[in-house]
């Protein structure tokens, strides 16, 4: 763990030096004609609607990013006098608050635990909102509402089923994070709202781990049951993964400029009325690139990412690489996956590819809780893959049209089924 969080902790001082020493550079550049922002600056609205079988965290992405667009136009072009004044950019801003909260926290529930429920062909008993937080989203960003979800009584029919069920909430918020940094990497900025969502959904896991305490348990806290019930699948041991260990993983998260930034863009828009800020990167050339630390769980153990954003002549790429070590396993797991917007263009045509690579314990997603079998009969590791492509077909200058097929073995990862399988995810995109 010492060494893990030391590596990342280099690439975290690397990263906010170049980082700052590219704001610095863009600074430099400016034009006086660009020194008002507020003024010359022009929005773009984007409004993606894609739909799969199981409404997975990819697809539900799409309809967040929507709304939330929808409500940057209404308040753009219909809400600037009330701009003008401090009480009125606050009173937006914590409006914004309870808005992307909300479009996080059913992000969360319904697409998260709900997802992974529906792929198992199980059934939720309930969601719900909460207000616990409330008071948070007058004073904070990216705070405001909270939710649960109920569960039917057989979601541990196996061990990895529930554990995955359990993750699968923020897991998914990760998801959405990273779509909305797709959907603006292009841009040097991104919309202040934009980035209050970005910045909620990304660190939902890291304030989830902060909150968390033994007490939590007993309400059904996915962090704590989690830590529970991974080291009741691996018993009879000594070893075991305490909370203690998941919230010094979760430090990795304070390494990533974009989080500070989406922090300073939430108060200085309030003391300011600028409506967009800037997307840290480091500039290779033509190539633009991002990367994002972050730790995450799985059905094994601790896993830490890196997403690495990519951005050349019009095409962005999300290149992901990520390792984990348990006490419960003498071997790393490790795995990949990468995603392109824009890769392949001709005429109306659009290719773009997904694909993804594991070497990670099988999952155990047959084997019923109540048999007291030894599990190291079944801690043998496999090679996994996922692979497919996408092609998108411009019908109108604003309006395209988007099919994606994929096959994936059985297997672990982020915001696809765990099963073997293949998959369809379909829709269109608006352009304003």
């Amino acid at each position: 763990m010492r060494y893990i969080l030391a590596f990342f902790l280099v690439i975290g001082i690397i990263e906010n030096s170049l980082a700052e020493l590219n704001r610095q550079e863009v600074e430099t550049n400016i034009k006086p004609s660009q020194t008002q922002q507020t003024k010359s600056w022009k929005p773009k609205y984007i409004y993606p609607f894609y739909f799969d079988r199981y409404f997975s965290p990819y697809a539900a992405s799409s309809y967040y990013i929507s709304t939330r667009s929808f409500f940057n136009y209404i308040e753009d072009n219909f809400c600037e006098k009330v701009n003008d004044y401090l009480l009125g950019r606050y009173m937006i801003s914590i409006a914004n608050n309870f808005l992307n909260s909300t479009l996080y926290v059913l992000n969360h529930e319904i697409n998260g635990h709900g997802f992974r429920e529906r792929s198992s062909n199980r059934q939720v008993k309930k969601y719900g909102l909460g207000i616990s937080f409330v008071w948070a989203s007058f004073i904070f960003p990216g705070i405001g509402l909270d939710g649960f979800t109920r569960y039917q009584e057989n979601r541990h029919a196996t061990w990895d089923s529930g554990l995955i069920s359990t993750i699968a909430g923020n897991e998914a918020n990760v998801i959405l994070a990273n779509e909305i940094l797709m959907n603006n990497f292009h841009d040097k900025t991104m919309h202040k709202n934009n980035y209050n969502l970005f910045l909620g959904a990304f660190s939902n896991f890291f304030g989830y781990v902060l909150i968390t305490n033994k007490h939590m348990y007993e309400n059904k806290g996915d962090i704590w049951e989690w830590v529970q019930d991974i080291n009741k699948k691996h018993q009879p041991t000594t070893k075991k993964i305490t909370l203690n260990d998941v919230r010094l993983g979760t430090m990795v998260y304070t390494l990533n400029p974009i989080a500070y930034i989406g922090v300073y863009s939430w108060y200085h828009t309030i003391i300011t009325g600028q409506k967009s800020y800037w997307i840290p990167s480091i500039r290779i050339g033509n190539v633009k690139y991002l990367p994002i630390i972050r730790m995450g769980l799985s059905p094994f153990g601790l896993i830490y990412h890196i997403d690495n954003f990519i951005y050349r002549k019009g095409m962005t790429l999300l290149i992901n690489m990520n390792f984990g070590r348990s006490p419960f396993y003498k071997k790393t797991y490790w795995g990949g996956s990468i995603r392109s917007r824009n890769l392949l263009k001709y005429r109306i045509l659009t290719l773009d590819i997904m694909g993804a690579f594991w070497y990670q314990p099988s999952l155990l997603l047959s084997l019923p809780i109540a048999e007291k079998l030894q599990l190291r009969k079944y801690d043998k590791f496999e090679l996994g893959f996922l692979i497919g492509p996408k092609i998108s077909i411009n019908i109108h200058k604003n309006i395209s049209i988007g099919l994606s097929a994929f096959y994936k073995t059985k297997g672990f990862v982020e915001g696809e089924i765990a099963q073997e399988g293949f998959g369809v995810r379909g829709g269109f995109v608006l352009k304003m």
